[in-house]
């Protein structure tokens, strides 16, 4: 029987406490490796094209470049690496906006160094991390793109432009944003916990789809602008 084969990790982190923190735990679990510990993005993309790993965590503080720059890359160029972004707390809203750009998850600097294994194993296994603070901000975002005011108008309505919502995932948001506990949650919805974070990491990418949607007619809706003013000059 062949063993199974190790998840390939590679850190992008800032700070050098933290780099060593991360680098360390990850060395220590047996079902995981260590693909490099940087502190950039630039030497992230660069690890990336030459060993492909299966994660990226990546500081959302980096020095040289946005995260959410690095994200999209890898989103367009490396579907198969997922980004974990590393996160204080309070930083909910450039987290956000990283999970529109296409990152799988997140998890905060100051967890214990033991979690962040099992992190890693539960994106690899479908799920992702979920917050009430972040709850909150993804519900508000389906919900203002929806143009709808109440969250059961919006998780029943057909008019959602993009991947909307299941009637069970905006549940499980709504469940979650009120402070309710994975174990809460699991025995309201009557489905294990780590269904629960398969249904968030579904979520994330809807809300990345969204985002590349809402991108996508922007760009269309420049060009058009642009087509007028051109065809305007060659009138007058």
């Amino acid at each position: 029987m062949f063993a199974k084969k190790p998840i390939t990790v590679l850190i992008a982190e800032s700070n050098p406490e933290v780099l060593l923190k991360f680098a360390a735990a990850i060395e220590q679990d047996q079902a995981l490796r260590l693909a490099a510990a940087v502190s950039t993005g630039t030497a992230a993309t660069v690890v990336v094209e030459q060993s492909m790993p299966d994660v990226l965590l990546l500081d959302l503080a980096l020095t040289d470049m946005p995260a959410v720059d690095v994200i999209r890359h890898m989103a367009w160029n490396h579907p198969g690496t997922e980004v974990v972004v590393l996160t204080q707390f309070g930083n909910d809203e450039q987290v956000l906006a990283c999970i529109e750009a296409g990152a799988s998850g997140y998890f905060f600097k100051d967890a214990a160094e033991d979690d962040l294994g099992c992190c890693i194993h539960t994106l690899r296994a479908g799920g992702a991390a979920i917050s009430p603070g972040m709850a909150r901000r993804v519900l508000g975002r389906f919900r203002l793109r929806a143009g709808v005011s109440s969250v059961s108008a919006w998780s029943m309505s057909l008019v959602d432009s993009i991947h909307p919502l299941s009637e069970r995932e905006a549940d499980i948001l709504r469940w979650v944003a009120r402070g309710m506990s994975l174990e809460q949650i699991s025995e309201l919805a009557g489905c294990p916990s780590q269904t629960l974070l398969c249904h968030v990491k579904t979520v994330y990418g809807k809300l990345a789809a969204q985002a590349r949607g809402d991108a996508m007619a922007l760009c269309h809706e420049s060009e058009a602008r642009q087509d007028g003013m051109v065809s305007l000059q060659h009138i007058g």
